[in-house]
């Protein structure tokens, strides 16, 4: 099936403040779909800024999901999506990629919930996979019951091709009129350089009013980078839903009020460590509460389809999963 795709290519490095005050270094974080849909509907704004009433249409058109693009996830010179890595891929030092399955012979109690245990083949030397994202032709596969997939990871992890350089720098907000530093605005700030033609990418869901039609740039991040839209075509099967027992990831960052557990009917789940989500408060200039979220990757098994499993922050597209069929 085709699926409409949002190419977003940044001209230049591209810097993502991390919403929140710490005391110390932490792993950075990719930006989540809000920082998107802002710098969007903020270019929106500009071209429509002496129009009466523009910022309660845009207020509007938010709350009403006029627009739903689903990500962000990455892309390539050559249009190859890259989708966040399933928890439950593990590889070892000779390469050997294994999935992990459902064990209803021993249960665990997670956050109040009774679920199967995820098991191995191999279970020594055992490690994640190194990579956040994987090419969507590896889902593709594994959604055809097509085993070369696993050649592909061991290629993959052979031929490590990245499409962006990290860099993550600590600053300091000064309180106003003083050379002092505001009490709890220490911040990082998040540096993406992209290899040329490479950058970020959205499904897009709905574009009830054409919005991104009349959009051919972004301003995007703390400084505003430019950056250039595209909309393609994508054929794609990985949104195609399975029958019977499955497997549902998580690919895009999701806030539930039981911690990792949905409010859907699940039998195992295959975790990732916690990230803090945040968002930067423009109105008033200064990070928004933290909010901690199961990051995408997150594997969910099921007796059905449990669709979109994020309790809040949905209209930015959190929660969004994706089903691979269990053999």
């Amino acid at each position: 099936m085709k699926s409409q795709i949002l190419k977003i290519i940044p001209l230049d490095w591209v810097a993502f403040r991390a919403a929140r005050s710490f005391s110390g270094v932490t792993n950075t974080n990719f930006p989540n779909a809000k920082t998107f849909y802002g710098a969007i509907y903020g270019e929106y704004f500009n071209q429509n800024k002496e129009k009466t009433g523009i910022v309660k249409e845009i207020k509007e058109k938010i709350e009403n999901r006029d627009l739903e693009i689903i990500g962000p996830f990455l892309i390539d010179e050559n249009d190859e999506i890259y989708l966040p890595t399933p928890a439950i891929l593990k590889t070892s030092e000779k390469k050997y990629i294994q999935m992990g399955y459902e064990y209803e012979g021993q249960k665990n109690i997670i956050n109040g919930k009774e679920l199967n245990s995820i098991m191995y083949k191999k279970i020594k030397e055992t490690e994640d996979y190194p990579f956040n994202f994987i090419p969507i032709k590896i889902y593709e596969k594994i959604k055809n019951n097509d085993e070369t997939y696993k050649e592909d990871l061991k290629h993959l992890q052979e031929n490590e091709k990245k499409l962006y350089e990290t860099e993550t720098k600590i600053g300091i907000a000064l309180e106003k009129g003083k050379r002092k530093t505001e009490k709890g605005m220490l911040y990082s700030m998040n540096y993406y350089r992209f290899r040329d033609g490479c950058g970020f990418v959205f499904f897009i869901r709905k574009d009830k009013n054409g919005i991104l039609k009349k959009i051919d740039t972004i301003k995007l991040g703390t400084k505003g980078k430019l950056a250039f839209l595209e909309t393609k075509e994508k054929e794609t099967n990985i949104f195609e839903k399975e029958t019977g027992k499955r497997m549902n990831v998580l690919i895009t960052n999701a806030v539930m009020e039981n911690g990792i557990i949905p409010k859907k009917n699940i039998t195992a789940v295959a975790n990732k460590k916690y990230i803090n989500i945040g968002f930067w408060d423009s109105e008033l200039n200064k990070p928004s509460t933290l909010q901690r979220a199961v990051p995408a990757g997150a594997v969910y098994f099921s007796d059905e389809s449990i669709g979109n499993i994020s309790d809040l922050n949905t209209e930015y597209g959190f929660g969004e999963t994706v089903e691979l069929p269990i053999k």
